[in-house]
């Protein structure tokens, strides 16, 4: 038996934007591969992960959990490009490749 969901307020806009009930978002972690990242768990539902076809339409699908509880529900969000490399989210916005450096103009003076 797994414990209590609770969802946070914005949590509940995204399900409400990607037609999840809270039941889908239950069966996605019961049945969701477990990644941890930045401080958070992910939960993805991969083709591999769904047991009968009548989810089959919630593959891709990905619950960010608390970390510390791990029944606080941050948010959800689709990923059909077959999610991990650890889970794929804003990582390259993030990382320092994509920090582009540009010159104060107040230092030059």
């Amino acid at each position: 038996m797994h414990k209590k969901l609770t969802f946070s307020e914005h949590a509940l806009i995204r399900m409400a934007q990607r037609k999840l009930s809270e039941s889908d978002i239950e069966y996605i972690v019961q049945h969701g591969t477990r990644y941890h990242n930045a401080g958070c768990l992910f939960r993805f539902l991969g083709k591999k992960d769904i047991p009968d076809k009548e989810q089959e339409r919630l593959e891709g699908s990905v619950v960010l959990l608390d970390s510390d509880t791990e029944t606080v529900v941050i948010t959800v969000y689709r990923n059909r490009a077959e999610a991990p490399k650890e889970i794929r989210s804003k990582l390259k916005y993030r990382s320092k490749a994509a920090i582009i450096l540009k010159p104060n103009p107040l230092r030059d003076s």
